[in-house]
């Protein structure tokens, strides 16, 4: 059985297999080459895999887009939670894939060693459940005097995510803005605020940190626009008040 099952279209060969590699030195199990073996049903081994899977990644392009096959693989894997979608091509998802955050991997042939791929590494630990090990480093011609490593050191352990966690809600900040400062911008920081812990549900790290950044943006302004209205209504009264001694 497969850690990850990479759905993608045949014209997308190239990309796959590099991804495939790349994660496979993490130490995940890659289910991406779809060769099947004489006397096979193609649909049955593809829905096997599939099925078996903890972790679906489809990869997005102008020929993917135009694929029955990744579609469907792509609605199941989103039907049950465990999609992580890569654009290899800057094009807009199908509609239904669109609320999910997707990682950009534009430059798929210059490597992976980018914030993009560790993005996608954090999405795949948490429905896989464990964590991915370190890349394995360059060999240096050794000194006679350099001591040898006997072990690698222990990969981190996995981000905890929640309440106390790495990505922050600002729920309550929201809720304060809203009543005290600017109603119409606290109101667009409880949407952002709410979408934090939801994404952070179907294991959308980068769209949950997108969100919990937006939702203090917009406490930010809310708190600006409170400071501004305040501003302004004391102008106004100050103007009231000399023509009224007039």
């Amino acid at each position: 059985m497969a850690d990850l099952f990479m759905s993608y279209a045949r014209e997308d060969r190239e990309c796959a297999q590099l991804l495939a590699e790349a994660l496979s030195r993490r130490g995940w199990n890659v289910w991406w080459d779809r060769q099947i073996q004489v006397g096979r049903s193609f649909s049955e081994v593809i829905e096997r895999e599939l099925e078996q899977a903890r972790c679906v990644i489809v990869l997005w392009s102008q020929h993917s887009l135009a694929s029955e096959w990744v579609q469907n693989e792509a609605a199941e894997a989103a039907r049950k939670k465990m999609l992580v979608p890569v654009r290899i091509e800057d094009v807009r998802p199908p509609l239904e894939f669109r609320r999910l955050q997707t990682a950009d991997l534009f430059d798929w042939r210059s490597g992976f060693d980018t914030p993009e791929f560790e993005a996608c590494l954090s999405s795949i630990e948490l429905l896989v459940g464990r964590t991915a090990s370190r890349p394995l480093p360059s060999r240096q011609p050794s000194s006679p005097q350099a001591p040898r490593a006997t072990s690698l050191p222990p990969p981190p352990p996995p981000p905890v995510y929640g309440a106390q966690g790495t990505v922050p809600n600002y729920l309550v900040p929201s809720v304060l803005v809203t009543l005290f400062c600017c109603i119409p911008f606290g109101i667009a920081a409880i949407v952002y605020a709410a979408q934090v812990n939801t994404k952070l549900a179907v294991g959308d790290m980068a769209g949950a940190k997108k969100s919990s950044d937006l939702a203090k943006r917009w406490c930010l302004f809310a708190v600006a626009g409170g400071i501004v209205t305040v501003i302004v209504w004391l102008i106004v009264i100050a103007s009231q008040s000399g023509q009224a001694t007039f």
